[in-house]
């Protein structure tokens, strides 16, 4: 294949650590020729390199396992859905939430010396859920709905009656999840 070069004695100049100009030629052409033969190793070789055919059963095999995961997962692969909130906590909640509205409420009557005309002009972030409703001069209604229960408030009533315990209930059963 290719032709190596028996090495070339080592001739010695007349001074030590001095090398003839021969022995830099030999160098160079043995830096060559590797450079050559590494480039032909490289030509030589396949660009891809050979593979075993798959099975014909393969695809309908990897189609099937498909089908019966996507159809029938098995219980390991399905995800377990989180707990649900309970309604007592969730009525808690939104009991809370109505008290943060009626708080910016009464501070834009306040500031305005008028009930706002919506929830929007208290710079509230709306809560879906809560409806608020101008009734008279300065009376409004606060009503909120939260799995199947709902809550008035009239602001004529007071505080106390909208929040109830709620705050208990969120913080108890907050640091139990």
């Amino acid at each position: 294949m290719t032709q190596t070069r028996p090495p070339t004695p080592e001739r010695k100049s007349g001074q030590p650590g001095r090398t003839s100009g021969s022995e830099y030629g030999d160098a160079l052409t043995e830096v060559m020729d590797d450079q050559q033969e590494r480039s032909e190793r490289r030509h030589n070789v396949s660009p891809h390199p050979t593979r075993r055919p798959l099975s014909p059963l393969v695809a309908p095999m990897l189609a099937g396992v498909s089908f019966w995961l996507w159809v029938f997962p098995p219980a390991a692969l399905q995800p377990t859905p989180p707990p649900q909130v309970p309604v007592v906590v969730q009525e808690a909640g939104l009991r809370m939430e109505m008290s943060a509205q009626l708080a910016r409420i009464q501070r834009f009557v306040r500031d305005n010396g008028r009930l706002p005309a919506s929830l929007q002009e208290t710079e509230a972030e709306l809560v879906t859920g809560v409806e608020y409703m101008p009734l008279a001069d300065s009376t409004f209604r606060l009503r909120g709905v939260v799995a199947g229960v709902t809550i008035d408030y009239v602001s004529t009533q007071p505080v106390e009656e909208l929040l109830q315990d709620a705050v208990q209930v969120v913080t108890t059963q907050g640091g139990d999840g």
